[in-house]
């Protein structure tokens, strides 16, 4: 059935309920931007030592840095190079009523001259009580406001608030960062990595160098926007930039990113964006995992794709519950690869697609969509098309396939449990390989067309169209050569009353067909085209007609044999069945079991070349016929088992007897009737006299048996037997029950 109409967001779990908006508390000291100055506020909630990390070049004259810690103490740097300078707050501080103190620690330069700077930021000591800081330890700066003056020659943001570039210190006590209006920095790559407190930062309005944002903001579970208008168009790695970045909303990006080549992880598992639009992306081969996660995501827009290489879009929008439409380029550049693996894996809104011209990629994937409900196809070709899944796109109603795609095209599982999907044409161009599950459980189809033509690429028609309860017309291949299995092909396609099969040809061997029309309850007739089995191989298995309860009559090509195994159930429970026409041809191997093969059959008359079932020459094959034709008051009245056997039920009950008249039991071949005692019965039926004795003169005639059970109880003649005809058979050892 359809899409039951819940709101796809329903379905998604642990959602953000509203993204927590950051208000600076009153009680802060207030900090007023100075182009000339560094300023951080910090606090001693966790220990009242910090240091200052500082790396500069003195270019000329004597500049030095000049450290106001806020209590009243200052420091200066004169050394050049990488520096960190400790302090220890023992006075002074602006109580917070949330428990702590703070300082504002300002930075300026002193003295003549210029120099070059390549970081400066707030850190843990380099030692504390004489101990260097574990990993883990705590950067005490709340909020960082850097001078566009002061700051505008710092060469690298990388690493801002980790110390010697480790993100394993900790900066989420960090809430608040300004950056200077100009930069010159050329990475930002781990720049607030794990800064789980931060809330914003005001990135610069020029920074024409930055390439590098890997793992910008990584674990920033806090940030709620990003401006990144302002930085280069070169920037080249944007990989886990936002990731887990759960309170993010938006992100402004610059007018092109034609440099980038990796979006990886990106925004993975940013819970709160609700739309993106990205700008061109003509290098960026790499989008693994980039909005996965993404629950509350309801559009993304792409402007474009790379224009060569391999585009990997592995689980790039996987998790994404919420999302609706994803919209691409109208078209993209020819001769591109694709790799698409989970890309779209539970978008349970995603509406429509529309695949870009000249999108030629091998596979593609739905499964999980279960809002969807249409998809545009390229008007192009889409010859490199192998395979592809719907699986679960519950609201796809109906689809047009486009009209080329690569030979020997997999389906397997390709619309499994499509709900809504009414009708299907694969186009008759195209060359079939696997059909397992193509449609299964698509209970609304009423009517698929295959290919009428010969497909010996198939291989599998297992459980093809299994569940299609709604299934009233099927057009299949008529020649199919490489086919290895019909096995629940057809299982439980309640409406369907006729199917033609393919001729399989004589090329195959081994042929499985166990419940291929297993509860069809509506089948009435099964055409084949030619041959359904080969003589070295059977198609013929268990449960394959089981509670077939239209059919009236059945008959096999001439080739088909009886597959070699199991036979369960093959007709059990077809209450309308009349007659069975077995193939001719005698098997040349089978060790079979016919347990309940005509069991509840209560019409059956007639059966015709019964002699297909098992062999009748070779040592040591046996049939098995446990409740072979039981449960029913089956019409049949005259059966004749030229094969060995092991064990043969045909009984009848008190108030369901039996028409079975006359049996035969024409292999004289010794060590026979292995089975559970009885391991005869022919109880409740209408054998005569004269018919129990004919029976009684076939199994004499296969010689002495140990302890070996014939039932005749309340069999029409067992009354009129003599204790000379009974002496027939229990002289050769068998005793007679009845």
């Amino acid at each position: 059935m359809p899409f039951n109409g819940l709101a796809p967001y329903t379905l998604a779990k642990n959602r953000p309920v509203t993204p927590a908006v950051w208000t600076r508390p009153a009680d802060w000291i207030t900090i007023t931007d100075d182009a000339n100055k560094i300023q951080f506020l910090v606090s001693d909630q966790v220990s009242a030592s910090v240091g200052i990390y500082s790396n500069f070049t003195r270019i000329s004259g004597s500049q030095n840095i000049l450290i106001d810690w806020g209590d009243g103490t200052t420091d200066t740097v004169s050394a050049t190079g990488l520096t960190t300078t400790n302090h220890t707050f023992t006075t002074g501080g602006t109580p917070s009523t949330q428990g702590y103190n703070t300082w504002v620690v300002t930075v300026t330069f002193t003295g003549s001259g210029t120099s070059s700077m390549t970081r400066l930021q707030i850190s843990p000591p380099s030692t504390l009580n004489g101990v260097t800081p574990l990993l883990g330890s705590m950067i005490p700066v709340l909020e960082a406001y850097y001078g566009d003056t002061i700051a505008a020659s710092i060469a690298t943001f990388a690493n801002y608030f980790i110390t010697g570039g480790n993100p394993a210190y900790n900066a989420k006590l960090l809430k608040y960062v300004k950056f200077p209006a100009t930069s010159a920095s050329t990475t930002f790559q781990n720049c607030f990595n794990g800064a789980a407190g931060l809330a914003r930062v005001v990135m610069p309005t020029s920074a024409s160098s930055a390439t590098n944002f890997n793992q910008f903001a990584t674990g920033a579970v806090q940030l709620e926007s990003c401006d990144l208008s302002g930085c280069s168009t070169g920037i080249t790695d944007l990989s886990s930039a936002f990731s887990g970045c759960s309170n993010l909303t938006s992100v402004k990006f610059p007018a092109a990113l034609d440099s980038c080549t990796t979006l990886s992880s990106a925004f993975l598992s940013c819970r709160s964006l609700t739309n993106i639009t990205l700008p061109s992306l003509n290098a960026c081969i790499t989008w693994t995992s980039a909005f996965s996660g993404c629950t509350d995501l309801l559009w993304c827009r792409i402007t474009s794709f790379a224009t060569s290489g391999t585009i990997n879009l592995t689980s790039t929008w996987s998790g994404c519950y919420s999302m609706q439409w994803c919209w691409w380029p109208a078209s993209v550049a020819v001769g591109l690869a694709w790799t698409w693996s989970s890309t779209f894996t539970s978008c349970y809104a995603l509406q429509s697609f529309t695949f870009p011209e000249n999108w030629n990629g091998t596979t593609f994937d739905f499964a999980g969509c279960f809002g969807l409900t249409n998809v545009n196809f390229p008007t192009t070709s889409m010859s490199n098309l192998s395979s592809f899944s719907f699986g679960t796109c519950y609201n796809l109603q109906e689809i047009s396939l486009p009209t080329t795609v690569a030979s020997g095209i997999s389906l397997s599982n390709s619309f499994t449990s499509c709900t809504a999907l009414s009708s299907i044409t694969i186009p008759s161009g195209w060359t079939l390989g696997s059909l397992a599950s193509t449609f299964s459980g698509c209970t609304s189809l009423g009517s698929a067309t295959l290919p009428n033509n010969t497909q010996n690429s198939i291989t599998s028609f297992a459980t093809t169209f299994s569940g299609c309860t709604n299934l009233q017309t099927v057009v299949l291949p008529t020649v199919t050569s490489s086919v290895t299995t019909f096995a629940s092909a057809f299982l439980s396609c309640t409406s369907l009353k006729s199917v033609t099969l393919p001729d399989l040809t004589t090329n195959i061997s081994g042929v499985t067909s166990t419940s291929t029309f297993s509860g069809c309850s509506s089948l009435q007739s099964v055409t084949f085209l030619g041959k359904f089995g080969s003589t070295s191989g059977g198609i013929i298995g268990g449960s394959m007609f089981l509670n077939c309860t239209s059919l009236k009559t059945i008959t096999f090509p001439t080739d088909t044999t009886v597959s070699t195994g199991s036979n369960l159930s093959v007709f059990s429970g077809c209450t309308s069945l009349q007659s069975v026409t077995f193939p001719t041809a005698t098997p040349a191997n089978n060790t079979n079991t016919f347990t309940s093969y005509f069991a509840a059959c209560p019409a059956l008359t007639t059966i015709n070349n019964l002699s297909a079932l098992g062999s009748s020459s070779i040592t040591g094959l046996l049939i098995g016929c446990t409740t072979f034709m039981t449960g029913g008051t089956a019409q049949v009245t005259s059966l004749s088992f030229p094969q060995r056997i092991s064990k043969l039920e045909l009984q009848g009950t008190a108030t369901n007897r039996s028409r079975l008249s006359s049996l035969r039991l024409t292999n004289t071949g010794g060590s026979q009737w292995t089975g559970t005692s009885p391991q005869i019965s022919v109880a409740y039926t209408d054998m005569s006299t004269a018919n129990l004795n004919t029976l009684f003169a076939d199994m004499a005639a296969q010689g002495n048996v140990t302890t070996k059970t014939i039932d005749i109880t309340s069999a029409t003649g067992a009354a009129g037997l003599s204790a000379g005809d009974r002496l027939v058979i229990t002289s050769k050892g068998w005793t007679i029950t009845g």
